[in-house]
């Protein structure tokens, strides 16, 4: 899960119900990995489950295969993508097939068309070619993830 879970017993009606946590009602929502028992009780019997939960947020940030910075409003610049809220690029660099940098930009969000590359370098255009990125960015848990990877630039 990532976030948080609810846990449930169901629908049945019971006398008692006490989860590990401490909590007594049908339903109890978690945030953290961990074990949750829960034991339900009826006036003559009563059962019990456990479940083991783990966190795993799978944040994802992409990068298009190519994009054409014409200036027709389709696609002219460059930059990292989520759909994910309290994402950062924290680094996003562009190298030329020689290795040459040719954009940097840093601490942005995701889709800002302003921290993206415009496909030029020094005032020039780039040419049509192959350029190489790598960008880390921080996800919401704090974690750090790097991305690497290639895009074409297109007329």
């Amino acid at each position: 899960f990532c976030d948080s879970i609810t846990l449930t017993v169901g629908n049945a009606s019971f006398l008692s119900v006490i989860w590990n946590t401490g909590e007594t009602t049908k339903s109890i929502t978690v945030d953290a990995s961990g074990k949750y028992s829960v034991v339900v009780s009826n006036a003559n019997c009563s059962n019990g489950d456990t479940i083991t939960l783990t966190e795993d947020c799978a944040y994802e940030v992409y990068m298009p295969t190519a994009f054409s910075p014409n200036n027709d409003g389709l696609n002219d610049v460059l930059v990292p993508l989520s759909n994910e809220k309290d994402i950062v690029i924290l680094n996003f660099v562009v190298f030329n097939r020689w290795g040459e940098k040719v954009y940097e930009a840093t601490n942005f969000l995701p889709k800002d068309q302003r921290a993206g590359w415009d496909g030029s370098f020094k005032g020039d255009k780039c040419e049509v070619d192959q350029y190489v990125y790598v960008f880390t960015a921080k996800m919401p848990d704090d974690t750090v993830k790097t991305y690497k990877g290639s895009v074409t630039l297109l007329k």
